[in-house]
């Protein structure tokens, strides 16, 4: 064999081991990439099953949440003609149902009964009463199905001294007391301890309530409440309002705004979102003002006259409202308000 002969055999030699060489690291690359795909396809399964786990508790929480959320309207007498009856109670509000019992425990409340229920909402729905104090009723979603609905009858037990906050308490004939107790005493949320515990801008939340049907004002919905997302984006300075992105319509003041972590920070008092603006404003409440209203019933109807809660609105929310939009005109601020 020549030298040249010998060169071309080495130069094929060296070409098949090549290809050899290529063939098996391509085997062993393609093993290195099913193995990485089976981990990867285990990895999302472990993931879609605690995802799912979370969704459930999830979903477990917005439920007691909502099922805590009622629509508050006013009520009539069985004297009042069906028609008028129908109109009267088509206005209406939203409410909270709280968890109190701790409360009794902690506190000599001389008020309180620990079997009692409370729905925290805003002072200017409560006014609705007029000069009845039991002029009011609350519509708690049974089971979560919207064809399912249980009214109850309430009656105003405190006005916060200066802010867009009232408490109703459940007022229950006995013969329906049981039936009651064991709808509502599962449910039931709590506030903040203490003010600025939960207060952050940009802080994640959400708005609950029943808006109104203007479509038919003779109809009255009775399904879930609903649920919008969105942003604290400031706060007065005594951390007595919130203001927050989350859609809120009219029929929906005294809903609850929540955080994360299912606490109440405060209930809807007014803002621009009525009217397609941007925001909207909580008045705020913890546990302190919850204490302090428990402690303190309201006396007469005038303690909840409509022009009686205005005029004290406009004072609180006036002041707030300087605090979180400073550049906005009173003029303006003031329509915010009522």
């Amino acid at each position: 064999m020549s030298s040249l002969q010998k060169d071309d055999y080495d130069d094929e030699e060296d070409e098949g081991e090549r290809r050899e060489k290529q063939k098996e690291e391509k085997i062993v690359l393609e093993s290195s990439i099913r193995l990485m795909m089976i981990k990867m396809m285990m990895m999302m399964k472990t993931m879609t099953t605690m995802m799912k786990g979370d969704d459930d508790r999830s979903q477990s929480s917005s439920r007691i949440e909502k099922s805590s959320v009622c629509k508050i309207r006013y009520r009539t007498s069985s004297k009042t003609p069906a028609i008028v009856s129908r109109f009267l109670s088509s206005r209406h509000g939203s409410g909270v149902l709280l968890s109190t019992e701790k409360y009794a425990t902690a506190n000599e409340i001389d008020a309180f009964n620990r079997e009692d229920f409370f729905v925290l909402t805003a002072a200017h729905v409560a006014s609705m009463a007029g000069t009845r104090r039991d002029g009011l009723e609350c519509v708690f979603p049974s089971d979560f199905k919207k064809e399912k609905a249980v009214s109850v009858q309430a009656e105003i037990f405190s006005v916060h001294e200066r802010l867009d906050l009232a408490l109703l308490r459940v007022v229950s004939s006995p013969s329906s007391v049981s039936s009651v107790s064991s709808l509502l005493s599962s449910r039931g949320l709590e506030l903040p301890q203490k003010r600025n515990e939960k207060m952050k801008e940009t802080q994640r939340v959400r708005a609950f309530g029943y808006p109104m049907a203007y479509a038919n004002p003779f109809f009255s919905l009775v399904g879930d409440s609903e649920q919008s997302n969105g942003e604290i984006i400031g706060y007065s300075e005594d951390c007595t309002h919130i203001a927050h992105t989350s859609t809120v319509s009219s029929g929906c003041s005294g809903g609850p705004l929540l955080d994360d972590d299912g606490y109440v920070l405060g209930v809807h008092s007014f803002g621009d979102k009525f009217y397609g603006g941007e925001a909207d404003v909580a008045a705020c409440c913890f546990e302190m003002d919850l204490i302090d209203m428990l402690n303190k019933p309201a006396q007469s109807p005038s303690d909840w006259d409509t022009s009686t809660i205005n005029e004290k609105i406009m004072k609180s929310s006036l002041k707030a409202m300087r605090e979180i939009f400073p550049d906005i005109p009173e003029k303006e601020a003031k329509k915010w308000i009522l």
